[in-house]
């Protein structure tokens, strides 16, 4: 959760290495060193600070895994102004409702980059599959 938080609050992830660089990004993530971009002053800090506790490398100290359990989520700073109670009934208004044409209608998503390897789709062939049915009788 602390990971997708800080994508998508800073569009990078927190422990990327540079140019793709895999060895980095795993050094990263076991040294377990979070930094920042620069910029949103204090108004971030609470954000920051939800992130760094559920990134904490110590599963023991981690957020929502400390004695307090999932009460310390919900008593952090970041959901100061946050209406559980409204969440837990149904009665929390999104603060974004999509508009979208019909089912296919992507506009909400933006550009995305297709590159060259993407462009060849292969065809599903159940035969081919081993899992195939597992649902079935659900």
């Amino acid at each position: 959760m602390g990971v997708t938080m800080y994508e998508c609050m800073f569009a990078i992830s927190p422990f990327a290495g540079g140019d793709e660089d895999n060895l980095e990004t795993f050094r990263k993530i076991a040294n377990g060193k979070v930094t920042f971009p620069r910029g949103g002053g204090s108004k971030l800090q609470p954000a920051k600070d939800f992130i760094l506790g559920l990134l904490d490398k110590n599963p023991n100290s981690r957020l929502g895994c400390r004695e307090n359990g999932t009460n310390d989520v919900r008593e952090h700073a970041f959901y100061k102004n946050f209406d559980w109670q409204a969440l837990q009934s149904l009665q929390m208004k999104p603060p974004h409702v999509p508009k979208i044409k019909n089912a296919l209608d992507a506009g909400e998503f933006g550009e995305v980059d297709i590159y060259e390897e993407h462009l060849d789709v292969l065809k599903y062939n159940q035969s081919n599959d081993e899992m195939a049915g597992w649902t079935d009788e659900f």
